[in-house]
């Protein structure tokens, strides 16, 4: 019997959360239906927390300690992915040593690239999410590793928490081009100065680990979906 090998992806999504375009094109009898690339984008964004496709790449930022009482409860963390985006944007330019030297506002200031942002959407509502898309391919795995080290304990060596960053987005990788995003990561890690990065584990990675508890598995949001999916 002909048989197809697939992975299964751990999402909750019907037709009616796609674009009318992109659920008439999912609308058949067939087991597989091949997919004009035009529609890629918008079946990319909705289904996958990250990717990264060509020269953008997309992240999902979650948070998952969102109460929806205080107006200002998403603002450290804001501040933080913020930061932490301006660092990729840097490393890119090979402007990364000149972006630590900074203090993390000037940093900040200078190196965010509104340009390069095609967007920057929040979206709380119990749990909440960041959605940073750009046209910038490594920003999603390096942002991901610098919030992982950015948010780990201060009081950890500085080297384990460059290690366990490397290892837990590494694990992540798939598809063409593995190892040309693993060594631009092991490089964006090796650059990063240990005084620098403590100092924002302190002055902004523990505010938001206190406020909003920052996480990149959309676990949350996939069990909230299938409830709500499952009641209708």
């Amino acid at each position: 019997m002909p048989v197809r090998r697939v992975r299964w992806l751990d999402t909750a999504l019907a037709r009616r959360d796609f674009s009318p375009r992109v659920s008439r094109r999912l609308t058949n009898q067939h087991a597989i239906t091949q997919i004009n690339p035009s529609l890629y984008e918008d079946i990319f964004n909705r289904v996958y927390p990250a990717y990264v496709w060509g020269a953008q790449s997309k992240l999902d930022i979650f948070g998952d300690d969102y109460r929806g009482t205080d107006p200002l409860q998403t603002y450290p963390s804001a501040v933080l992915i913020k930061y932490v985006i301006a660092s990729a944007f840097a490393f890119s330019i090979g402007k990364f040593s000149e972006f630590q030297a900074l203090d993390p506002d000037v940093a900040i200031s200078t190196f965010y690239d509104e340009s390069i942002v095609e967007d920057f959407g929040q979206n709380f509502n119990s749990p909440g999410k960041y959605t940073i898309i750009a046209a910038l391919g490594s920003l999603a795995f390096l942002t991901a590793t610098g919030l992982h080290i950015a948010t780990a304990d201060p009081g950890k060596p500085f080297g384990q928490a460059q290690a366990e960053a490397a290892t837990a987005v590494k694990g992540s990788l798939q598809g063409t081009g593995k190892a040309a995003r693993e060594r631009e990561l092991d490089l964006y890690v090796s650059s990063m100065e240990a005084v620098n990065w403590k100092d924002v584990q302190k002055k902004l990675g523990k505010p938001s680990n206190e406020t909003l508890k920052l996480s990149l598995s959309n676990k949350v949001e996939v069990a909230r979906h299938r409830a709500e999916l499952d009641e209708r």
